[in-house]
């Protein structure tokens, strides 16, 4: 009963997190998280340490705890991994996907949501980018490969929340998850791989550009 409470806490924290609900360097408060989760402090507080080992957070003891900054190293820690893995793990589920999802997954991308806000829309993107990512990488039957990249496929989409803007360059990024899509009905693996690695290195220059913008704009104001 007891794991179960922790599991619903570490779940709930870092869907908080992910979706950026809690934003970076935000103060947490395990009363705040106590009070709404309607749970007691040791769940909550074994949720907390687990995220922490994951760097979602920072606990500075006997001060408080925060959510973890976006910074440039950690887009390119998580791109190096991502860079090492996915376009390997692509190519080889290439031709076990199932054409009936790729079809559908095809039609969301181009269609896009109903008329609805900015905000909407990259929210109604970003859950198609994790669905593609995520089935892409569990179709491979290695299990050591889900537990990597469950978690770097977390931060991925933390990183793709927070700095995604629904411009030019987002659009651009849709794109690029339909041309891989349409490699994996060709079945070209060779294709896929390619395009799997270049999406990815595009993701991490275009979340770099978006900080140095955030950085430029704090030094213009100062």
């Amino acid at each position: 009963m007891k794991q179960g409470k922790t599991n619903f806490a570490y779940e709930t924290i870092k869907e908080k997190i992910c979706s950026g609900q809690l934003k970076p360097l935000s103060d947490i408060s395990e009363d705040a998280l106590c009070e709404e989760l309607g749970i007691s402090r040791t769940p909550i507080r074994e949720a907390l340490q687990k995220l922490e080992k994951e760097k979602f957070i920072y606990i500075y003891p006997r001060k408080g705890m925060i959510v973890s900054g976006i910074t440039i190293e950690l887009i390119h820690y998580i791109s190096e991994v991502r860079e090492s893995i996915e376009p390997f793990v692509a190519k080889a589920v290439c031709g076990r996907l199932l054409e009936p999802w790729l079809l559908q997954m095809r039609s969301q991308f181009m269609a896009g949501p109903p008329m609805t806000s900015p905000e909407d829309r990259k929210v109604y993107y970003s859950n198609l980018d994790g669905e593609l990512h995520h089935t892409v990488i569990h179709t491979h039957p290695n299990f050591f490969i889900h537990n990597i990249m469950n978690n770097i496929l977390d931060h991925t989409r933390r990183i793709r929340n927070y700095t995604s803007t629904v411009n030019e360059t987002y659009n651009v990024s849709i794109s690029e998850h339909i041309g891989i899509i349409d490699a994996f009905l060709e079945r070209d693996a060779e294709k896929v791989e390619r395009l799997v690695r270049s999406h990815i290195v595009n993701a991490r220059k275009n979340s770099i550009l978006y900080l140095y913008g955030l950085e430029s704009s704090d030094l213009e104001r100062g």
